[in-house]
């Protein structure tokens, strides 16, 4: 094995069960990533993937998901993986690698804000913005994820669609809104109420 981390100096007096030594064992590697919630279906133990280097851009080998968590982080939402990699020496403990794996291809999403996300009779709407009438219509969606920029809708709207990103407490069916901008740069104001809409990206 590699000896990895010393925790006690010579002559230290250390407690029954108290690691003095970290080793790592020989063999193969282990690879630990972090997978959406929409595409942890596709990951069972023994799908084959691929693992490239950020150290050597030449460097890809051959690898198979290991372990898959049974249940997802709290705070990313994210499901972890461990890949095991063939026993190579031009990979060391610690680099950093890039996962390739196929998926079955999913239907486009858009993303939206996550204050544009609202509850209308236990079912999750946006608020969209009729650019003809300048009124408001909640509109049911199926959110596929969650992501640190926002949500992205799997079904319900489209791109170029003008959605309420806040406020949406004070919405209301046929609610006039007023238009300013254009382009995928837009808002909007009602009653006086702050920027409000904005296009999907």
């Amino acid at each position: 094995g590699i000896v990895t981390a010393i925790s006690a100096d010579i002559g230290q007096v250390v407690g029954a069960g108290t690691p003095v030594m970290t080793v790592a064992v020989d063999g193969e590697k282990e690879v630990l990533i972090a997978v959406p919630e929409m595409d942890i279906a596709e990951f069972r133990p023994g799908k084959d993937v691929k693992a490239g280097f950020w150290s050597d851009d030449a460097l890809t080998l051959a690898g198979k998901v290991r372990e898959v968590a049974g249940s997802a982080d709290p705070q990313s939402r994210t499901f972890a993986v461990r890949v095991s990699l063939p026993n190579d020496p031009r990979v060391l403990l610690g680099m950093t690698a890039n996962i390739e794996a196929s998926v079955a291809s999913r239907k486009q999403m858009v993303s939206i804000p996550l204050s544009a996300l609202a509850q209308k009779d236990g079912q999750k709407i946006v608020w969209t913005v009729d650019r003809t009438s300048e009124t408001v219509h909640p509109r049911p969606v199926k959110v596929g994820d969650f992501t640190v920029d926002g949500v992205n809708v799997a079904d319900g709207l489209k791109q170029g669609d003008v959605v309420v990103a806040a406020g949406t407490q004070f919405m209301t069916e046929n609610l006039k809104v007023k238009l300013s901008g254009d382009g995928a740069q837009q808002s909007a104001s009602a009653e006086g109420k702050a920027d409000i809409t904005s296009s999907l990206r």
